[in-house]
């Protein structure tokens, strides 16, 4: 099937899910143009080649990933240049991101950061592009789908449409354009940005797992004393649903559990303690969680069915807060 062909059906079946699923556009998403989901992205990027077969080439394995203390991606930044819809911003950078499906050496995960070497630059309100290949995702709209769902059930979550992506001059095909999680994100959902960030991989509250959360805008290990009074309360052997309220948005977090099982997440927080980011509000010093890497939802795969372990398809509750809840 040509490539064109392909597209055609891709945008088709989007636009059909799109009007059965209320998906249009906020008002923001119109104005900006980049995540507005009826528009496809055009990304062209420019680097010398050598660059970018280095850039393809890098990559770091399971033993790397998963240790206890997160270990330092393999990836650095080259410098680039990048046409979107037409428009070029030069001098930004370049790097492969992602674990697994994302590391592929042909066509890469990427992003792009617009203010790497050129302080304060900008494209429609954001410093960086997310492009994510779906490569675990044959549908290509797992991303698009659950982003929009969260985002529909009133929790903070990635904006996100797609991109059509080509590398010195070789179409790379369709990526998930996806809103990074940084301050802009925080200041637009949370109405203040100077809280503590953090990215969980194979992360939990319980000791031992407390380190795998890393830190996004924390700059000390002292900034993770909720995370530590979560992780208490937690290991309580009556758990002191009052207390632990005052912690986490609870009524949040329920909501965020509710999404994860009903699109089928078994590579989020409640089913693998995977793909996610907990924000400490400064507004009332909770925590919540935003949702990531949602590649893998909507799957009912042999892998997925490993994370049931026995448990109702219907219910994730295998991370530590689910399950004490």
């Amino acid at each position: 099937m040509s490539t064109l062909r392909s597209l055609f059906i891709l945008l088709s079946s989007l636009a059909a899910v799109a009007r059965a699923a209320d998906m249009r556009p906020s008002v923001a998403d119109r104005e900006s143009g980049l995540y507005d989901p009826r528009h496809l992205v055009d990304v062209r990027v420019e680097l010398l080649p050598h660059d970018w077969e280095e850039l393809c080439g890098q990559t770091r394995t399971f033993v790397e990933a998963l240790t206890l203390v997160p270990s330092e991606r393999p990836y650095h930044w080259f410098r680039g240049d990048v046409t979107i819809d037409g428009l070029q911003i030069p001098s930004v950078g370049i790097r492969k991101k992602g674990f697994i499906g994302s590391q592929d050496q042909g066509r890469p995960s990427l992003k792009i950061k617009f203010d790497k070497y050129l302080d304060g630059v900008e494209f429609s309100g954001v410093d960086r592009l997310t492009l994510n290949n779906n490569k675990q995702d044959r549908s290509c709209a797992s991303q698009f789908l659950t982003y929009h769902l969260f985002r529909k059930s009133g929790l903070a979550a990635p904006r996100c449409n797609f991109a059509h992506v080509t590398v010195n001059g070789q179409s790379l095909g369709i990526y998930s354009n996806v809103e990074s999680v940084k301050k802009g994100f925080l200041k637009r959902e949370f109405g203040d940005s100077d809280g503590n960030l953090y990215e969980g991989t194979i992360a939990d509250f319980v000791e031992g797992r407390l380190e795998r959360f890393e830190t996004k805008t924390a700059s000390t290990s002292e900034k993770r004393d909720k995370l530590r009074k979560v992780t208490e309360l937690l290991q309580a052997e009556e758990l002191d649903l009052q207390e632990l309220g005052r912690h986490v948005d609870l009524d949040a977090f329920i909501r965020f559990w509710a999404m994860e099982s009903l699109v089928g997440f078994w590579d989020g927080y409640c089913a693998n303690q995977n793909n996610f980011f907990v924000y400490e509000n400064p507004t009332n010093a909770k925590l919540y969680f935003i949702p990531w890497g949602a590649d893998a939802a909507f799957d009912r795969s042999f892998i997925a069915a490993l994370f049931k372990r026995g448990g109702p398809e219907c219910v994730r509750a295998r991370a530590r807060l689910s399950h004490r809840l």
